[in-house]
């Protein structure tokens, strides 16, 4: 198993189209834009067994969107954050396996190797019990209120690193 961390500049066309179809698997990302997202994105992880079993990304913002998802939230600290983590996937069959972990896992450390001044933040589906897990389980809590998504009919949830 090997775990992959690359700006989107260092990957290759094939890292770059295997990842968007990652995240479209995953059904919870608005398809329009997200190649300009994906190369717009601070880092790309990848779990590479025989084949890629899971994909995350460390994704830069539009200021408009953080203070969407802050406003929304009910919370008044989005200028602490940097980076969202997002683009959490690994493929079904895979799951269980501690990958989502390893994953977080790799974002933590690459923060801290790029002594970034700035935290990151998250934002997981309210009925996502297994990602709200996994991102508590990384020393990130729930803040404010949950809110619509603009994309479905579904509410999300803020989640920040323990202070």
């Amino acid at each position: 198993m090997e775990i992959l961390a690359k700006s989107p500049k260092n990957c290759s066309a094939d890292e770059l189209k295997l990842f968007e179809e990652l995240v479209l698997m995953g059904d919870e990302v608005d398809p329009n834009g997200l190649k300009d997202r994906i190369l717009n994105a601070e880092q790309l992880f990848f779990i590479k067994e025989d084949k890629y079993v899971g994909i995350a990304a460390l994704k830069r913002l539009k200021k408009s969107y953080k203070s969407d998802v802050f406003y929304k939230a009910g919370s008044s600290d989005e200028d602490k954050y940097e980076y969202e983590i997002g683009w959490i996937y690994i493929i079904e069959e895979e799951r269980e396996n501690g990958y989502g972990g390893m994953l977080m896992d790799s974002i933590s450390n690459y923060l801290s190797n790029n002594s970034s001044s700035k935290a990151c933040f998250g934002t997981v589906r309210e009925n996502n019990t297994g990602m709200q897990r996994l991102f508590a389980k990384h020393g990130f809590s729930k803040v404010g209120h949950s809110y619509n998504s603009t994309r479905g009919e579904y509410s999300l949830v803020l989640y920040v690193p323990y202070v």
